[in-house]
C-alpha cells in the first residue's frame, strides 16, 4: 500500500518543480534586506567630516566680505543659537527714527549746542528743518481738556496746512480762519514746559480750543510782530517830526514878534 502511494506521487510530480539550485538563484534576485535602524542613524566618519567642511566653507564665504560689526553679529547669533538657552531676548536695534523720537524737544535751548551727544545733535538737526511760524494741533480729546501740537513739515507748508487750511489735523476747512496765540503746556522728559504758539483754526475748531482751555482766548495779531514794531517806529518818527516842526514854527513866530517890538521901540526913539 505504501509502495502504491509513492508510485502515485511519482506519477503526479512535475518536471518544473524548483530544485535547490533554482531556489538559490531565485533568492539572489530578491530585494536586499533593509539596514537596521542602528546602522542607519549613525553616519560614517567621512560624512561627518564632509558636513563640517561644507559648513566651514559657507561661514567663511559669509564673513569674507563683511565688516567687523557684521562678523560680530554673525558670531553672536551662532552663540545664541547653540549655547543661548539661558540668554535673554535679543535687544531691538535702534534706527534714526527711534533716536529722534527719544531725544526730540518741542523747543530747543540755543545755549546747549556745545554740549550735545550725537543722538541729540541728530534730533536737533531734524528740529531745525521744521517750520515754526504756525502749529498743527489735534483736538480729538478737547472734552478732556487735552490738546496735542506739533510743528509743520515742508510738505504741509506747500499744501497750506495750518495757515490757509485749518490747523486741526482732520479738518479741511478754508473759510473763516482765525489766528490764535496760546500757551501750550506739555510734559517733556518728565518735566513740565510752556511754549507760546500760534494757530490758525476755523470757527468750529476755535470753539473746541476754547473749551479745551476753559476760557475766552485772545485772538492773535494778524500782522507779524516785527511788522508791528516797524509800524510803531514809523508812527513815533512822524509824531517827533510834527513836534519839531511845531516847535520851530513857534520859535520863528517868537523871533518875528521880537523883531517887530524892536522896530517899534526904535521908531518911538526917532520920533
Amino acid at each position: 500500500m505504501a509502495d502504491f502511494g509513492a508510485a502515485a506521487a511519482a506519477d503526479y510530480s512535475s518536471e518544473l518543480e524548483p530544485t535547490p539550485r533554482l531556489k538559490r538563484s531565485r533568492f539572489d534576485l530578491a530585494q536586499p534586506k533593509a539596514a537596521s535602524r542602528a546602522s542607519a542613524s549613525i553616519p560614517s566618519k567621512r560624512t561627518f567630516v564632509d558636513q563640517i567642511d561644507q559648513a566651514e566653507r559657507s561661514r567663511h564665504h559669509r564673513t569674507a566680505g563683511a565688516n567687523a560689526y557684521e562678523r560680530h553679529k554673525e558670531f553672536m547669533n551662532n552663540y545664541v543659537l547653540w549655547y543661548g538657552k539661558g540668554v535673554g531676548p535679543k535687544p531691538a536695534e535702534k534706527n534714526d527714527f527711534d533716536v529722534i523720537e527719544e531725544n526730540h524737544q518741542f523747543v530747543w535751548d540755543p545755549t546747549e549746542d556745545t554740549e550735545l551727544t550725537w543722538e541729540k545733535r541728530l534730533a536737533k538737526k531734524y528740529h531745525d528743518k521744521l517750520f515754526k511760524e504756525y502749529c498743527l494741533c489735534d483736538l480729538s480729546r478737547y472734552r478732556e481738556k487735552k490738546v496735542a501740537m506739533r510743528w509743520r513739515i515742508e510738505k504741509e507748508v506747500f499744501a497750506g496746512k495750518g495757515q490757509f487750511v485749518c490747523g486741526h489735523l482732520p479738518c479741511r476747512e478754508r473759510d473763516g480762519l482765525r489766528s490764535w496765540e496760546v500757551q501750550f503746556g506739555y510734559v517733556e522728559h518728565g518735566e513740565k514746559q510752556l511754549a507760546l504758539v500760534k494757530l490758525r483754526l476755523c470757527p468750529g475748531c476755535s470753539d473746541k480750543l476754547e473749551v479745551c482751555y476753559g476760557k475766552k482766548l485772545q485772538e492773535a495779531r494778524t500782522q507779524p510782530r516785527s511788522h508791528a514794531k516797524r509800524h510803531k517806529k514809523k508812527e513815533k518818527k512822524k509824531k517827533h517830526k510834527k513836534k519839531r516842526k511845531r516847535k520851530s514854527d513857534d520859535d520863528e513866530s517868537d523871533e518875528e514878534a521880537g523883531r517887530l517890538s524892536e522896530d517899534a521901540a526904535l521908531r518911538d526913539l526917532l520920533l
